[in-house]
């Protein structure tokens, strides 16, 4: 059906750097950027309870409900996108600070018996950057499943790497496990990052090497 847009809980004015996310699920990545000092103000999910979960935990972010291929057109016009336009609402003439993604890993998965590089959902990171090349963000970031690095011997995240790099961005990726940053399970996820700059950003450190058999 048509998109459904629910508006922000609390409109007050935005005085830190802004992050979007787009396939948000219930929005764990923006509350990590959020406890970095950032305030979200875009979620974007097709799962409602995901929604109602984002909308709950950033009063801030306008969220929408919606299947983010009938909102954008793959090379097409997207300036008129409701996706853009909810953004630049929000943030009136400001530039947006950070748009993120955790695209969907169904298809990337290891875990996944049926995993194929032909599953549609592989080629759902080209709809992130449509939204990127309209919207200019400062910095970009995708994250996924380690299994996306190993898909068609790697090309996968050359592709992304390379999508991202013909909208102006110098990106790279690596695999990051949650173990080395406290967090009590061992999580491996593909991360990429992307900046107008000339100098690529720098993956944390980790901050505590576990060893587990």
């Amino acid at each position: 059906g048509e998109p459904q847009i629910y508006s922000p809980i609390d409109n007050s004015e935005l005085t830190k750097p802004v992050v979007a996310e787009l396939f948000s699920g219930l929005g764990g990545t923006s509350m990590g950027f959020e406890m970095g000092g950032f305030e979200t103000i875009l979620g974007v999910d097709i799962h409602k309870p995901s929604i109602q979960t984002f909308r709950a935990a950033h009063p801030k972010a306008t969220s929408i409900l919606g299947d983010i291929t009938k909102m954008v057109k793959i090379d097409g016009d997207n300036s008129n996108s409701l996706i853009v336009k909810e953004i630049k609402k929000r943030i009136a003439e400001r530039q947006l600070d950070v748009l993120i993604a955790g695209i969907p890993c169904q298809g990337f998965s290891l875990s996944n018996s049926k995993r194929n590089h032909l599953d549609a959902r592989n080629y759902l990171f080209l709809y992130f950057v449509e939204i990127a090349k309209i919207l200019n963000p400062k910095v970009v970031m995708i994250e996924n499943v380690s299994g996306l690095r190993s898909m068609k011997g790697g090309k996968f995240e050359s592709d992304i790497i390379e999508a991202l790099r013909l909208i102006g961005y110098n990106t790279h990726a690596k695999i990051l496990n949650a173990a080395d940053y406290k967090v009590p399970e061992k999580r491996k996820r593909i991360v990429f990052l992307g900046t107008k700059d000339d100098n690529l950003i720098k993956f944390p450190k980790p901050l505590l090497q576990m060893i587990i058999p």
